[in-house]
C-alpha cells in the first residue's frame, strides 16, 4: 500500500508505450512495460479509443493500484523555447509571461495552452531564463476529451522533448546533469534536445536532411550560450535502436563533444520518454511542465498520504499514552516511597523514646547499684519488689522505716498490689494508705504501705 504506482505513456507517430513504475526504497522499479501500434494519423478520435483502451487493459492487467498516469505527445506538436526576463519580474511572473506571450509565440493566447519553468536565475546580471512550452488548444482537446469520456484519470500532459529530459536524467544520470545534446532518429525525422544541468533549453523535431548535427544544433546552441545556460561543449547522446550505426557516423566538433550511443545496453531506451513520464508520477523529475489544465487534471490520491498521517497519529497517542503511564507509576511510586519514609519517621521516633528510656534507666541502675553498696538489706527489698509487681507499673518512691516499707507509683491496673505483695515471703500486711486515683493518661496512681518479715 506505501508503494507509489506511477504510469507513463508515450505517442508517437507510430503507437504508444506504456511503462509502469514503482516506489520501493526511494529507488524507482520499472514493473512492466508495452508498446501498441495505433492507427494511422487520419484517425484521431481511432487513435484516441485506442490508447486508452490500451491503458485499461494495461492497468487492469498488471494489477496497478491508484497509479499517477502522465501522457506525452509528439514534440512537433507543440513549441519548446528558452526566454529571458529582468529578474524584477519573478514575483509577478505568471501575469508578466501572459501578457508577452504573443511577442514570442506566433498564435493568440486564447487559443493555446502553455506552461513554463524557471530554468536559471543569474543574480549578477540579473536575468531569469524561463523554459516555455506551449501546444494550441485544437491539438491538445481532443486528448482532453478522451480523458473525461473515458474517466482515465491523468495527471498530466506534456510533449516528448521534456518527457525524454525527466528520462535522460533518471537512466543515464551525471551525462544528463551536465550539458548534453540527445536526439533520436526516427524513420522520416529527428527529434533534438539540449539539456543542460538537468533541464531542458530547447527541442526540436526536424525532418530528414542534408545538414549535419552541429549544422542542425546550431541555433540552439548559440541561444543557449548567449544566455548564459551553457558553457562548454555539450555531450552527444543518440537515443534509439540505429544508435550505434549513426554514433560512429557523426564525429565531434567545435560546438559539439563526442557522441555518445545508447542504445539497447541501458536497457529498454526506446521506453525513455514514457520512462521519465512515470518518474514524473514519483516526484523524481526536475522538468514540471505540465500542460493539462488545472481543473482538469486528476487530484492526487491522498489514501496513502491519510494512512501516513493515522499512523502517526496512532503513534503518537501510543507514545502520549506511555508518557502518561510513566508519570503515573512515578508518581504511585513516590507515594508508596513518602508512606515508608512515613513509617520510618515513627519508627526513628520510638527509637528516640527507647533510647532516651534506656539511659534513665542505666541511670537509676547505677544510683541503686550505690544503694545496694551501702544498704544490702534494701538492695534485696528492691530485687523482691521488681520480681513481685508487673511490667506496666512502676515506682516512684521507695521508703524504708524501721520494719515498714512504703511505696508510691503508677500503672495500668493497681487493684491486685495488694495481693501479690501479701503472697511474698518478704512482705506482711500489705495495704493502700490513699485511694486509687486514675491521670489524665490512663495510669492509676498507687501508694501502699508494708511490713518486712
Amino acid at each position: 500500500m506505501f508503494n507509489r504506482n506511477s504510469i507513463g505513456i508515450e505517442i508517437d507517430r507510430e503507437g504508444c508505450v506504456l511503462v509502469w513504475l514503482q516506489s520501493r526504497f526511494r529507488e524507482a522499479v520499472m514493473m512492466a512495460q508495452r508498446s501498441c501500434p495505433l492507427p494511422a494519423l487520419g484517425g484521431s478520435e481511432d487513435r484516441q479509443r485506442e490508447v486508452a483502451t490500451r491503458l485499461k487493459e494495461f492497468i487492469g492487467e498488471n494489477g496497478i493500484d491508484s497509479p499517477e498516469i502522465y501522457l506525452a505527445l509528439p514534440t512537433e506538436t507543440g513549441i519548446v523555447r528558452d526566454l529571458q526576463f529582468p529578474l524584477a519580474v519573478k514575483e509577478n511572473f505568471r501575469e508578466t509571461i501572459r501578457l508577452e506571450m504573443e511577442k514570442y509565440i506566433p498564435l493568440p493566447v486564447d487559443q493555446i495552452y502553455y506552461d513554463w519553468q524557471i530554468i536559471a536565475e543569474d543574480k549578477k546580471n540579473k536575468q531569469l531564463t524561463i523554459l516555455l512550452v506551449v501546444i494550441r488548444k485544437e491539438d491538445l482537446d481532443p486528448w482532453l476529451r478522451m480523458c473525461r469520456e473515458f474517466e482515465l484519470g491523468i495527471s498530466g500532459i506534456e510533449l516528448t522533448a521534456t518527457a525524454l529530459a525527466n528520462g535522460l536524467a533518471g537512466m543515464i544520470g551525471k551525462p544528463a546533469r551536465e550539458a548534453a545534446v540527445y536526439f533520436h532518429p526516427g524513420s522520416d525525422r529527428t527529434t533534438l534536445c539540449l539539456l543542460s544541468g538537468g533541464q531542458l533549453l530547447a527541442a526540436r523535431t526536424v525532418v530528414e536532411t542534408t545538414l549535419s548535427l552541429p549544422e542542425l544544433l546550431a541555433p540552439e546552441l548559440k541561444i543557449a550560450r548567449e544566455h548564459g545556460v551553457l558553457a562548454g561543449k555539450p555531450l552527444g547522446i543518440m537515443i534509439g535502436s540505429e544508435a550505434v550505426r549513426f554514433g560512429s557516423e557523426i564525429p565531434g566538433s567545435s560546438e559539439i563533444g563526442p557522441v555518445v550511443p545508447l542504445a539497447d545496453s541501458l536497457g529498454a531506451v526506446e521506453q525513455l520518454a514514457a520512462y521519465g513520464l512515470a518518474r514524473k508520477g514519483l516526484g523524481r523529475v526536475s522538468s514540471r511542465i505540465n500542460l493539462m489544465p488545472t481543473g482538469q487534471r486528476k487530484r492526487p490520491d491522498r489514501q496513502v498520504m491519510y494512512l501516513v498521517i493515522g499512523l502517526l497519529a496512532v503513534n503518537i497517542f501510543l507514545f502520549m499514552g506511555w508518557a502518561g503511564s510513566l508519570i503515573i507509576q512515578s508518581k504511585l511510586d513516590n507515594t508508596r516511597l513518602d508512606a515508608e519514609i512515613s513509617k520510618l519517621s515513627d519508627r526513628t521516633r520510638d527509637l528516640v523514646v527507647i533510647d532516651q528510656q534506656v539511659r534513665e534507666a542505666r541511670t537509676k541502675i547505677a544510683l541503686l547499684s550505690d544503694f545496694q553498696s551501702g544498704h544490702p538489706a534494701a538492695a534485696d527489698l528492691m530485687l523482691e519488689l521488681s520480681r513481685i509487681l508487673p511490667s506496666s507499673a512502676w515506682l516512684d518512691t521507695l521508703t524504708i522505716k524501721g520494719g515498714k516499707i512504703e511505696i508510691s507509683g503508677r500503672g495500668e491496673s493497681v487493684a491486685d498490689l495488694v495481693t501479690l505483695l501479701e503472697a511474698s515471703d518478704v512482705f506482711r500486711n500489705a495495704a493502700f494508705l490513699s485511694t486509687i486515683i486514675r491521670g489524665q493518661d490512663g495510669k492509676e496512681n498507687f501508694k501502699i504501705q508494708m511490713e518486712i518479715e
